[in-house]
């Protein structure tokens, strides 16, 4: 009986796949070398699909959840089937705001402190240095004297804390991001629920 019901599930998923297959097929481009992923660390994967979401929905940030990246993409075509391996859930695109400098800060002051233990963020139209001790982190997996030092956008320094007094530029940004992480539950940033 458990012999026929595996038949009988690999049949529903071979007419399922047959289903989808014209979409699953379409051409969406191509990779021109290899896109690499990593939980914690800045990577060509991330750096890419946030840069054309940004792009595409004309945010001044775009910001995802490394783990929400589930595969590497190799140099050559990609399609619908692909993508849908990158991203293998029912996410929906959230555009947000206007967020403040303050929320930012908030948000990446937390993604420092990760080490990869809760899931770091990245993010397009900013540049953000932090400064943390992942080698020392904690038993959590964080380091949780990690803090932002400096963010800039469009050239601009909007925040420095190794001024005195430190720097702090207020203005409003539109983000980009997923449904996931903009209700404030994703991977723990709660921070995204203050900015509507």
């Amino acid at each position: 009986q458990i012999n026929n019901r595996q038949t009988e599930v690999a049949l529903l998923l071979a007419d399922a796949r047959e289903q989808v297959r014209p979409l699953a097929s379409i051409d969406l481009g191509i990779a021109k070398r290899d896109l690499k992923r990593d939980r914690d660390q800045e990577n060509t994967l991330s750096n890419q699909i946030t840069d054309e979401m940004r792009a595409f929905t004309g945010a001044d940030i775009a910001i995802l959840n490394g783990g929400g990246l589930r595969t590497d993409v190799a140099a050559g075509p990609i399609n619908y089937a692909l993508l849908f391996r990158i991203f293998p859930f029912n996410n929906r695109a959230w555009i947000l705001g206007p967020a403040t400098t303050q929320q930012l800060l908030s948000l990446f002051d937390r993604a420092a402190t990760s080490c990869g233990a809760h899931g770091s963020l990245f993010q397009s139209g900013l540049k953000i240095r932090y400064s943390r001790d992942c080698v020392n982190r904690n038993v959590n997996g964080i380091d949780p004297k990690a803090q932002v030092e400096t963010i800039s956008f469009q050239g601009q320094l909007i925040v420095d804390r190794s001024q005195t007094p430190p720097l702090f530029v207020e203005r409003e940004f539109k983000i980009a991001t997923i449904d996931f992480l903009g209700d404030g539950n994703g991977s723990g940033y709660k921070e995204f629920a203050a900015i509507k």
